[in-house]
């Protein structure tokens, strides 16, 4: 067998917003991260104190915490009329 790209042709009927329009990503394997707590943090030898929103990787392999997060998009979609064809 060969393997063949699928084209995906469909009549969008709706956009659904009411999901967001993005959802924040661990860097290290890309899975979503959760938001936890609001963290401050004082660089070493200072006192004054930098507030950052703090999330957890909910990938139980990396379950890391996060402090610089990656968004990402995404679009809830509902179509008809679907066609598949492979090229």
């Amino acid at each position: 067998m060969e393997p063949k790209s699928p084209i995906i042709l469909a009549t969008v009927e709706k956009v659904d917003t009411g999901f967001g329009w993005y959802y924040m990503t661990c860097p290290t394997c890309s899975h979503e991260a959760s938001h936890e707590v609001q963290e401050y943090i004082a660089p070493d030898d200072y006192d004054d104190f930098k507030k950052y929103d703090v999330y957890e990787c909910l990938n139980y392999k990396c379950y890391e915490t996060i402090v610089q997060h990656v968004p990402k998009f995404k679009i809830k979609i509902e179509v008809k009329k679907t066609v598949i064809l492979f090229h």
